[in-house]
């Protein structure tokens, strides 16, 4: 692979439309393929609990339980330091990794936030996608401009198509 991660997260299943999805097969496969993992961390996401994660060595739960409250600590990092790792879409060949830095992503971020978007401080975000898509970090950077985030789990017509009308008219 293109990176070596040493610790997977992820969650025991998942609901959409209705229906409940195991991921126990994936997440075995999955870990079975990333040479050099040390940990699989699992977010027991359904509740209650039904699946199990034979792979599994840490439970987020567990962690969390570990450690106390404490005052938030900033550390100055360097504006080309790594912020995460998205990858091309694979259409001209094997998908590649794109490394993206913290000082450029949160300046382009706020530029389209702030003078595409017109987002103010106080504003209500919302961008329909799931956390494993490119625009959950857009999405997430609305912050730095003051707004707060709407987040929708579920599929944009289930229980009825009108579920993201209703969103945004509470929201």
């Amino acid at each position: 692979g293109q990176v070596k991660p040493k610790i997977l997260f992820t969650c025991d299943g998942y609901t959409f439309n209705g229906k409940t999805f195991d991921m126990a097969e994936k997440n075995q496969h999955i870990s079975d393929h990333l040479d050099g993992l040390k940990q699989v961390c699992q977010i027991s996401y359904l509740k209650p609990h039904i699946f199990e994660c034979d792979v599994c060595t840490q439970d987020w739960q567990n962690v969390l339980n570990q450690y106390s409250p404490e005052p938030l600590t900033y550390t100055r990092i360097n504006f080309n330091d790594p912020l995460f790792v998205l990858y091309s879409s694979g259409t001209t060949g094997k998908p590649k990794c794109i490394v993206h830095s913290v000082g450029g992503t949160i300046l382009n971020h706020v530029k389209e936030h702030q003078l595409h978007c017109d987002i103010q401080p106080n504003d209500r975000v919302f961008y329909y996608t799931t956390c494993g898509w490119m625009m959950w970090n857009w999405h997430v950077s609305a912050l730095a401009s003051g707004a707060c985030l709407v987040i929708f789990d579920g599929s944009p017509v289930y229980p009825s198509h009108k579920v993201l009308w209703n969103l945004a008219q509470n929201a």
